[in-house]
């Protein structure tokens, strides 16, 4: 096991299991996605750091054990289709996507909705479909959601 691979297992064993993230099929997802692949450079060394890591001057990541607590409540099955408000890096609208049918991510910050979707691309991630939009306002679409999960700030839901 290589040093980075230890400290993704060492993350969920010391942050995500004792805070109650003790869904086995999402503690593997979680081990088994490249968190350090989504941390921008200047905060690599604190990828699997007990804090939330700065995407932008807005954005940020989720901290390991708050990304390992959501999954464990939502305990997001394989046939279920997720819509994520505020993809952010990626990283967890790829965890997401590697436990659910189909995932549809909704971003307003185009730029980081590219270099996420640049992400999933090179981690071929084919079950999710990444929009640039608002979902502070609602999104649109055809679709029928089993989960909704919202990743970002939202002051207030209209729709």
């Amino acid at each position: 096991m290589s040093n980075t691979q230890q400290a993704r297992q060492n993350s969920i064993d010391s942050q995500i299991r004792p805070w109650g993230g003790l869904n086995y099929i999402a503690n593997n997802a979680l081990r088994d996605t490249p968190r350090e692949f989504f941390v921008p450079e200047a905060y690599k060394n604190l990828a699997f750091a007990d804090i939330e890591i700065p995407l932008n001057n807005q954005a940020k990541m989720f901290s390991p054990k708050i990304e390992g607590r959501l999954l464990d409540a939502l305990n997001i099955k394989s046939h279920e289709t997720v819509l994520e408000i505020g993809t952010g890096s990626g990283y967890l609208t790829t965890v997401v996507a590697k436990l659910c049918q189909s995932i549809t991510s909704v971003e307003i910050n185009e730029e980081l909705s590219g270099g996420a979707k640049e992400k999933l691309n090179a981690l071929n991630i084919n079950n999710a479909q990444l929009e640039v939009g608002d979902g502070s306002q609602g999104w649109q679409s055809n679709d029928f959601f089993d989960v909704v999960i919202v990743g970002s700030a939202v002051p207030d839901i209209t729709h």
